[in-house]
């Protein structure tokens, strides 16, 4: 599932009107300990003698009829709205994820050229052609005349002027390089942003995906002063950053600084004073920085904290009012390395000297300078070379240029001989590693990286690597990287690639970013995020972390303790594969309820912490075993630390949208609600079902549509996941389950968080089921042909 469908999800999340359809099958009057659904499109609750059952038929056109009511009542009369809407779980794109206007007046006919049932709702749209595929997305708008175009047009060229007066979430496709939005008007256009739900924290106008080659946004001409402009306006792996001409009187150092890589920065012609009053503190970011262009603006006096940034080659501070040029020989010499400086020289070539009491005049590109501190009174051109070599002879240079050269040399002969001694190490050590019991077919042999290309690596991104060298909690759980013997991969997943290793003659699972990823600095990031995290959890029933080793940024492994029996899907599978499990023990009445009550012990523990961390991709793959078949929560990629807006000690912030893996999201993040720990119980539900009948959720592993055919398996999902968001389909479970475990995973399928059972209840009512059946005796299995319900497909596939 792309960013892009959780983007589209949450620009029509605040407005969905789903929990109307279905409130009444989830009042809080109903108990939570009923059984668990028993059929793909009915959901039954029963309690006591009484039966509550609700039927959901929900159809493609329905669905489509309440995204329009719910984008409608976001939309003032006449208001034409700019935005984008791809692919969503509730519906198939919007003019196929091209940029759209749509418009809602009474006085035009609806042109039924987007959403089905929009005449309904006084909605028109048009869609604009010739983005598909490409790399620049350029906009060119203006505000609507008093009454819009009656009939509104179906389509708009892309090189047309859109009338439009509001803007909402423009969600990027992952190839888009950059985009352009500019008021095609002598004056300012205004425009009103609009947020995509009314829970979102932040203000966002562009957005790319996670992985995304989005690396430039211009803004033009478009009258921002009321906007609200913060952290996550627009991503914050740009490179380049243009807003020009936008009524801009400030922006908050939040926001400057939320940039880790931005080298280019044009805020021309706004009415600034005053920019970067506290330099980025990441050394990254401070050293990305190459030109800025603040001309026409409100500055009074000369910002010298600009020439901070080291590798700031050009700086425009033209048509500014600035008449104090007082700087400092050092910060005149900084000046004069710029390739490009303007500035409206203000002091006048004749100026006398009592006007520059404490200081020599001094000239550089044009401009007069009041010097103080100064060392020397050699030419500006000479200032920045004379850096505490004044009184060296050239000799005395040429000597030590052939002496470091001659330094250099030996250097890397010595590099070389390490590297090559330690490469033929690392081949004897591969040897000790043995096969792991239960491994995936993947036979990928350990490559090792040559010294150079790690040099050249490390040299591209040098300020990164110096982050993680001075990092110090990364630094407390740095291994020796020699001591660390990799072998052979035993997992692949989206992300990263694990192997299993040696660590001091303890058999360790190493994983590392694949070759692909690792060249991305948000991928590394990440990983460097999930590390940290790793390490800051501590139980029992937590894969533990024992430390993380690199000898360059490519070969950054982290280090965990290994579980022989490899993850619970691959071990339900196998046992489904090779006949009966009850050899092995893998029953509810044997193991399969101590694994649940693990699974359960290690949320319970990351939702005790403060701030709470919820895990958000829990599955059966991500639950691993040991010999003893006892289960740990894995892979932390995409977990993250709750936080609550107005909590004490900060803003806070909600939970972001869109992660997880499909089938085991809960139906408040397939909307794009905000969302809390709730959804790891909901996840945890479909992990009982995973462990009832040792198959997939929803599709069993002999019935998977579109078998080869990505397409059709990806419309299939869609439709499953359609159901699941709107409460109409739940995972299957045997006919024989026990009816402990039914009504367990009923409470924890429940479609409103709030009535869902927390994981400290989970723990306990699974014990006390434990319990039950020690004192009971164990139950029977059922076959595999009992099943309650044949699986969402197969009604429309048998």
């Amino acid at each position: 599932m792309t960013s892009c469908q959780y983007g589209a999800l949450r620009l029509v999340a605040g407005f969905i009107a789903v929990a109307a359809i279905h409130a009444g099958a989830q009042d809080s009057s109903i108990p939570g300990d009923v059984p668990a659904l028993r059929t793909g499109e009915e959901i039954a609750y029963s309690t006591g003698s009484a039966n509550y059952t609700t039927r959901i038929n929900e159809g493609a056109g329905e669905t489509a009829a309440y995204i329009a009511r719910g984008y409608a009542s976001t939309m003032d009369e006449n208001e034409q709205r700019l935005t984008v809407i791809d692919d969503s779980l509730l519906m198939e794109s919007v003019c196929n994820g091209d940029p759209v206007v749509f418009l809602k007046s009474t006085m035009v006919p609806a042109n039924g050229a987007c959403l089905l049932a929009q005449s309904r709702y006084n909605l028109s749209c048009s869609c604009l052609s010739g983005f598909a595929n490409q790399t620049e997305w350029t906009f060119r708008i203006r505000a609507p005349d008093s009454d819009p175009v009656s009939p509104f047009p179906t389509t708009l060229n892309m090189s047309s002027i859109v009338t439009v007066n509001s803007l909402m979430l423009l969600d990027v496709p992952a190839e888009l390089v950059s985009i352009a939005i500019e008021g095609a008007s002598t004056s300012l256009v205004p425009v009103h942003l609009a947020k995509a739900t009314t829970a979102d924290s932040t203000l966002s106008l562009v957005r790319s995906q996670e992985v995304s080659a989005l690396t430039k946004v211009d803004i033009q001409n478009l009258d921002l002063s009321d906007v609200a402009i913060g952290v996550g306006f627009v991503p914050t792996t740009l490179t380049n950053l243009s807003m020009r001409h936008c009524n801009l009187t400030s922006l908050s150092h939040l926001f400057l600084e939320s940039f880790a890589a931005l080298e280019s920065l044009n805020l021309a012609a706004n009415k600034l004073f005053s920019i970067y009053t506290r330099l980025p503190g990441s050394v990254e970011a401070l050293h990305a920085m190459t030109e800025m262009n603040l001309a026409n603006n409100s500055f009074t006096e000369f910002p010298v904290h600009l020439l901070r940034f080291p590798n700031l080659r050009k700086l425009d501070l033209s048509g500014n009012a600035i008449t104090n040029l007082t700087v400092t020989s050092d910060e005149l010499a900084v000046i004069a390395h710029l390739s490009v400086f303007h500035i409206d020289n203000q002091v006048k070539s004749g100026s006398s000297e009592s006007t520059c009491e404490r200081g020599l005049w001094q000239e550089t590109h044009n401009a007069r300078f009041c010097v103080v501190n100064n060392t020397s009174n050699l030419p500006v051109t000479e200032i920045a070379v004379a850096q505490g070599s004044e009184d060296k002879s050239m000799n005395w240079k040429i000597f030590m240029v052939i002496a470091a050269f001659g330094g250099c040399l030996v250097g890397l002969l010595l590099f070389f001989l390490a590297t090559t001694f330690s490469r033929c190490q690392r081949k004897r050590h591969t040897k000790l590693v043995s096969a792991s019991p239960g491994a995936d077919d993947v036979q990928t042999p350990h490559m090792m990286e040559a010294s150079a290309s790690q040099a050249v690596y490390n040299s591209l991104h040098p300020t990164l690597h110096a982050g993680i060298l001075n990092d110090p909690l990364i630094m407390s759980f740095r291994l020796n990287y020699t001591e660390v013997k990799v072998g052979r991969c035993i997992s692949k997943g989206g992300f990263g690639l694990v192997y299993i290793g040696m660590y001091k003659q303890r058999r360790v699972a190493v994983k590392k970013i694949m070759r692909e990823k690792c060249e991305k600095l948000s991928q590394i990031r990440m990983f460097i995020r999930e590390i940290a995290l790793m390490g800051s959890l501590k139980h029992e029933r937590i894969v533990e972390f024992i430390g993380v080793a690199w000898d360059s940024l490519r070969n950054l492994s982290a280090v965990t303790e290994y579980m022989e029996r490899g993850d619970l899907r691959d071990v339900l599978h196998s046992l489904k594969r090779h006949g009966s499990n009850a050899d092995d023990g893998l029953t509810w009445g044997g193991l399969k309820l101590t694994i649940a009550l693990h699974i359960a012990e290690g949320l319970a523990y990351m939702h005790s912490l403060s701030p709470k961390v919820i895990h958000r991709d829990l599955k059966s793959k991500n639950v691993l075993l040991n010999d003893a078949y006892e289960a740990k929560l894995s892979d932390f990629g995409v977990s993250r630390e709750r936080q609550v807006v107005g909590a004490k000690g900060g803003l806070g912030k909600f939970m972001t949208p869109g992660v997880g893996t499909s089938f085991w999201i809960a139906p408040e993040v397939l909307l794009g609600k905000d969302y809390d720990e709730h959804a790891d119980i909901f996840s945890f539900g479909v992990v009982l079902s995973e462990l009832d009948t040792d198959d997939y959720p929803y599709w069993n592993s002999g019935t998977i549509p579109g078998q080869g055919i990505p397409d059709e398996r990806r419309v299939q999902e869609q439709k499953i996941l359609e159901k699941v968001a709107l409460g109409s389909l739940r995972p299957t479970f045997y006919n024989d389950c026990p009816a402990g475990v039914l009504s367990l995973a009923a409470s924890c399928l429940e479609g409103r968080p709030e009535n869902r059972p927390s994981a400290s209840e989970v723990v306990l009512t699974i014990k006390e089921l434990i319990r039950v059946m020690l004192f009971d005796g164990p139950q029977s299995e059922p076959e595999p042909d009992e099943i309650v319900t044949a699986g969402f497909l197969s009604d429309e596939h048998e």
